[in-house]
């Protein structure tokens, strides 16, 4: 391997690549003015750190983080975020479906996966996988994984193959059960197997294909058939590795899949990247790979380490993949750094620090068109448009594919002349944001925090030269959230499905169907002449 990357010969082509990130400081991050206008654009993203040693950049960012910090304190001052207003029209665009009662979960918090024929499953620390369908009437009886009525599940999670047949459920202290409609339930690990498995999904274009992820770095795959297994894959193994001082956690914490069948998957020693997969071949093998040590080295992650001997944990927390062709990776370490791979090789590694005061990342989710999504625990998200990110980082050094950059319309020239800007921050909830998560196909994005769930319209104005941010539809949660009660968790289903759960196993789903193609057009027309007058 060479610097923090290095590129297979897989079917994207071969060549090395180095740690050629930029994430120093010398260019900032870009402008921020910090105001807010009505439909929630931010004029700019400059108002997060981007710095390889700390230094906070040129162009003004001394002061604009300045003012940022005065903000954090509690004193507004111009930096200062109001919450986006909400229309009315959004408060009428949802239906309520059904609400499933805290006792029928013994009042824990529950995992839900909605299958593609809107079929919701749930699965709680009962040890019961429950099938409803979108009128909250039970489609088959229980189904218990454990024959001990007083059993812990444990830690769980529950989803649903591409096709939505296949269901799968890892419990730590039951076991790994596969379930479908015409084969019943299959055990594919024991309880003491599932005490090393640290990460699993299902893939977004293989029917039936599971990948897994264990403490030692394994990975292991399951393509669903009759009597099959998980199978350990040799090659996309993630090495254990000490450093002076110090030994890097090879276990695999996060991971996604990529349209094109390949599947990305994070350690605190790599981030490795397969081969598209498909049915006929269901086997990783390494396409690309990169050190994780030194990407995280760009950064200057003792600023959050506590006090005394309190260390910031930089492992990997959160990894998405776009749906472009030519895909993008954004990787957090810790809940405090975000970085950026351009996939495909066009630019290098980008990053930013999130200042303290917007709270911790709880999630993040990428929007067709390249647009980065971040949601912080204090109510706000941070917007990027990545592929913009990138190229303001990168346009004073001489370009590899000036033909490439020109096609998201700008160039070395005009971005030194008029910097478009990249990064937004949007305060959408007041107290705070638990879940952020995007539609199945990628064009819809919600939040759930307070006592509600908004889906918001994130757009781009003035030909790619600002980030917008409205909100599309409110839905008030029909639990009362108070001390010890509050909205955990939320997941998309077809047709415009959301299911909200809580902490004491509330389970609420409503249909909010996407605009029509006419309405989408007056909203867009609507929200282009607001943004250019207040420009």
């Amino acid at each position: 391997e060479r610097g923090s990357g290095e590129r297979g010969s897989g079917e994207r082509g071969s060549g090395e690549r180095g740690s050629s990130g930029r994430w120093g400081g010398e260019r900032g991050s870009g402008e921020c003015d910090s105001d807010e206008t009505e439909c929630g654009e931010v004029e700019g993203g400059g108002m997060l750190e981007s710095g390889e040693h700390g230094e906070r950049g040129g162009h003004g960012e001394g002061e604009r983080w300045a003012m940022l910090e005065r903000s954090e304190r509690g004193d507004e001052g111009e930096a200062g975020l109001q919450v986006i207003a909400t229309p009315r029209r959004a408060l009428e665009r949802s239906r309520r479906l059904f609400a499933i009662e805290p006792s029928v979960h013994s009042s824990h918090p529950v995992e839900v996966a909605w299958g593609a024929s809107q079929v919701l499953a749930t699965f709680a620390v009962t040890g019961e996988i429950g099938l409803w369908d979108h009128r909250g009437k039970r489609m088959v009886e229980a189904i218990r994984l454990s024959t001990n009525a007083d059993s812990d599940a444990g830690r769980s999670s529950i989803m649903w193959d591409a096709a939505g047949d296949v269901l799968f459920v890892l419990a730590d202290k039951i076991g790994l059960f596969v379930w479908s409609k015409f084969e019943g339930l299959r055990q594919l690990a024991n309880a003491g197997q599932c005490a090393s498995h640290t990460f699993a999904r299902t893939s977004c274009t293989v029917h039936g294909l599971l990948a897994v992820g264990t403490d030692k770095g394994d990975v292991l795959l399951y393509r669903h058939a009759p009597n099959a297994q998980l199978e350990r894959q040799k090659d996309g193994r993630h090495p254990s590795s000490v450093l002076p001082g110090r030994k890097l956690e090879n276990e695999i914490v996060c991971g996604d899949w990529l349209q094109d069948g390949a599947l990305a998957l994070a350690s605190g020693v790599r981030l490795k990247v397969s081969a598209p997969m498909s049915e006929e071949n269901a086997k990783w093998k390494t396409a690309s790979k990169f050190r994780v040590h030194e990407m995280q080295a760009k950064f200057p992650l003792r600023r959050f380490n506590g006090d005394g001997e309190s260390r910031y944990s930089a492992l990997p927390l959160f990894l998405r993949a776009s749906d472009s062709v030519a895909p993008f990776i954004a990787m957090t370490f810790g809940d405090k750094v975000v970085t950026m791979v351009d996939y495909a090789g066009h630019f290098g590694e980008g990053g930013f620090l999130v200042p303290v005061g917007y709270g911790s990342i709880v999630g993040m989710e990428f929007l067709s068109g390249d647009l980065l999504v971040i949601g912080l625990s204090k109510g706000y998200i941070i917007t990027v448009n990545v592929p913009t990110f990138l190229l303001t980082r990168d346009h004073n050094e001489a370009s590899p594919d000036s033909s490439f950059r020109s096609s998201y319309g700008s160039s070395p020239t005009c971005v030194s002349r008029r910097q478009p800007n990249a990064m937004a921050a949007t305060r959408v909830m007041d107290s705070y944001l638990s879940d952020i998560k995007v539609s199945p196909d990628g064009s819809r994005l919600c939040v759930l925090g307070d006592s509600c769930v908004k889906e918001l319209n994130v757009f781009l104005s003035l030909q790619a030269q600002a980030i917008g941010v409205s909100v599309e539809i409110e839905v008030a949660l029909p639990f009362e959230t108070k001390v010890g009660t509050f909205a955990r968790k939320m997941e998309w289903g077809p047709g415009g499905l959301i299911c909200i759960t809580s902490n004491l196993g509330h389970v609420f789903a409503f249909s909010a169907p996407a605009l029509l193609p006419a309405e989408r057009d007056r909203r867009d027309s609507r929200l282009a002449d607001l943004t250019d007058d207040e420009n």
